[in-house]
């Protein structure tokens, strides 16, 4: 009787819900039970209550999770297949090094890479025996529709592969170039073309015999080799790779957010559509999710094992000095009266900062050991804020690295930077003539007046990522082509354009590394 009563109960209030709110519930019939067996009565009662009640974002049931779990998991193990993803677009012939016997990838193919993945505008959803939820769906439909792609008949699987595909990335195109002349270099012309009409077995042989007598320390491989190498790093660095992956979760968890908050409306696709449409893009974007995490780890790797063992030319130590005149000026703030109460409060919360921006060429180790730079106008406006640094010699600046504290282990998470921007001085005539040219092809947007008065080239750009596997290091390399167009200079300006909405923005150190460059006399800077 007991169990009868608990089934007549439980049945009446899975009517009473799906009359009175049928979108909370799957799409199974009113009377419909599902029998999971003796060990999962979770699941033999859960069904006749509505997802919302057991699942406060609303979105994705326990068997749509489970689904979610056992695919990353696949996904996770398999190497090959995230190398794979990148297949068609690596050359049939690559530039590696040899180190000791080994073959290193240089670490501009690993910021190429990461650059290129940022760039790919990415779907995440669920593969497996779930159909997709209403909000969820409705926040499908609003990315198909900001992509570009119409919900009408007729749409391909490829339609849907050019959303996570369609922009490629100028860093990964400049590598590519790079790397063909490096081949064109080893080889010479007319045998690398012949290598690109011989099957795969056959470029290897050819390769390996003209390489053969010349003992280089810069070989060239075969795109199958190359992808070896790449599954042979990402295996090398499975650790720290799986500690990046865990950004995917929050990916994943942000998506279900916007989903639960989603009103879009449908634009004529259905729901069994977009299930079968997305698979393949799903797969690409948790494979990318694996290669970003590859190269921000090989990229840390290479940090740790070499960049760090170089001359940082921004660096005290090495000569570097502060320009104040071209530097912002310090955040200041207004304090109430000394010894009062309002004053005790206000230097208890008050984030604390060092007063002087030579800080930022120093170490540090603890909160507020940073300097900051105010971002307001006196009119309310904002503004840039910008380290103007002097450095010993004449550097081709390669690499770029921003440090700051984990935002969850300060009071002032806010003021960190956000869209940096890096300017070179080039007075000398000629170099600032190629410069600016080079400038405008690469940043056509770069449009700052007055720092092109004062002799200075936009020479990068990107955003400052904080995660904790890093420590906040963050490492970007700038484009190769500064080495082949000599773009030399003694004077950079490190700009953070916006921080995370507060009224000053915090550098803890900056670090830079390149190639010195001996120029003659007359080739050098007149100030």
């Amino acid at each position: 009787m007991v169990f009868i009563g608990a089934f007549v109960l439980l049945h009446t209030l899975r009517f009473l819900h799906i009359v009175a709110r049928p979108d909370m519930f799957d799409k199974s019939p009113i009377m419909r039970l599902d029998w999971y067996g003796w060990s999962d009565w979770e699941r033999n009662i859960g069904q006749f209550f509505p997802s919302p009640l057991l699942h406060p974002l609303g979105v994705l049931t326990d068997r749509q999770y489970d689904d979610l779990e056992r695919f990353m998991r696949d996904q996770k193990s398999s190497t090959a297949a995230a190398v794979q993803n990148i297949e068609s677009i690596l050359p049939r012939m690559v530039h590696v090094q040899k180190r000791n016997g080994k073959l290193v990838i240089d670490d501009e193919f690993w910021h190429a890479l990461k650059n290129m993945i940022q760039h790919e505008n990415s779907i995440f959803t669920l593969e497996g025996t779930s159909d997709i939820s209403d909000t969820h769906w409705k926040a499908l439909q609003g990315r198909f529709r900001k992509a570009g792609i119409p919900g009408q008949a007729g749409i391909s699987a490829s339609d849907v592969e050019d959303i996570a595909g369609r922009s490629v990335s100028r860093y990964w195109d400049t590598w590519v170039k790079n790397n063909h002349k490096k081949v064109t270099s080893i080889l010479g012309d007319n045998l690398s073309v012949d290598l690109e009409k011989k099957l795969r077995s056959e470029t290897e042989k050819l390769i390996d015999n003209k390489l053969a007598s010349k003992g280089l320390q810069d070989v060239i491989i075969t795109k199958d080799q190359f992808m070896r190498e790449i599954e042979k790093a990402m295996k090398d660095q499975k650790k720290d790779i799986d500690r990046q992956l865990e950004g995917v979760r929050s990916s994943l968890k942000t998506l279900i957010e916007e989903a639960s908050k989603s009103t879009s409306s449908s634009v004529g696709m259905t729901r069994e559509e977009i299930t079968d449409l997305v698979n393949a893009v799903v797969k690409k974007s948790i494979s990318n999710a694996k290669l970003e995490a590859a190269a921000q780890s090989n990229i840390g790797h290479f940090y740790n094992t070499e960049l760090s063992h170089r001359i940082n030319h921004c660096s005290m130590g090495n000569g570097a000095l502060i320009e104040i005149s071209m530097t912002s000026p310090t955040w200041t703030y207004s304090k109430p009266a000394f010894g009062t109460k309002a004053w005790v409060n206000f230097m208890q919360k008050q984030p604390r900062s060092q007063p002087n921006s030579f800080s930022v060429l120093t170490s540090w180790e603890d909160a507020g050991q940073c300097w900051c730079a105010g971002t307001k106008t006196g009119k309310g406006a904002t503004r840039p804020a910008d380290v103007s640094i002097r450095l010993a010699n004449f550097v081709v600046p390669q690499n770029i690295v921003i440090e700051h504290i984990d935002p969850s282990a300060t009071l002032d998470p806010l003021a960190m930077p956000k869209d940096l921007e890096i300017w070179a001085r080039y007075d000398e005539y000629g170099r600032h003539e190629r410069m600016t040219n080079w400038m405008a092809a690469t940043f056509p947007d770069a449009n700052d007046t007055e720092l092109r008065k004062l002799g200075f080239v936009q020479i990068g750009a990107f955003t400052y990522e904080s995660k904790s596997a890093d420590r906040g290091i963050f490492i970007t390399r700038l484009s190769s082509e500064l080495v082949s167009n000599e773009g030399a200079t003694d004077h950079i300006l490190v700009r953070a354009v916006n921080n995370h909405g507060t009224d000053h923005t915090c550098f803890y150190r900056i670090r830079m590394y390149g190639d010195v460059l001996e120029l003659p006399a007359e080739k050098q800077s007149k100030l």
